[in-house]
């Protein structure tokens, strides 16, 4: 597997030319040093523990644009919301260790409503989000099918 690995990025990273794009899982992130123009990190909340393999390998991508889109909410957690803001922008949230004691802690121990605005104040220009109620009126019809089948032993 390593090595098939291994021989798929190689192809990845000889082809040049414009237009190429890349799609590559969390899992082949791991390990690799590619130049982008532009990543688009798609289910950005597999990020959100900035100690997390994933995190630390994409923040080792390279490129002059990037965006994260998740569907989780960006309220969960401050430290969460630090580890995406710093594969998108490194160091617009400050280091972690300011970033949790002036905006963290505050927030998540005090209640600190100011603090809250703050961050609020910080990201807001850089977010692009619907609510669920305006996502709904986007989405088709449920559809349920059951379907029965027979399970060899």
């Amino acid at each position: 597997m390593e090595i098939k690995r291994e021989l798929y990025l190689n192809q990845l990273i000889s082809r040049k030319g414009n237009g190429f794009v890349k799609l590559l899982t969390h899992t082949f992130l791991r390990g690799t040093n590619l130049k982008n123009k532009v990543v688009i990190l798609d289910e950005a909340q597999h990020i959100k523990n900035a100690g997390s393999k994933g995190a630390i390998a994409v923040r080792q991508l390279r490129a002059r644009t990037r965006f994260a889109l998740t569907g989780t909410p960006m309220e969960n957690h401050p430290g969460e919301l630090w580890s995406i803001f710093d594969y998108l922008m490194p160091g617009f949230l400050y280091r972690y260790e300011t970033f949790r004691s002036e905006i963290e802690r505050p927030i998540t121990r005090d209640g600190d409503e100011q603090v809250t605005l703050r961050l609020r104040r910080m990201v807001a220009p850089f977010l692009l989000r619907r609510l669920k109620n305006e996502v709904l009126k986007d989405l088709p019809e449920k559809v349920e099918e059951s379907r029965l089948s027979t399970l060899l032993s």
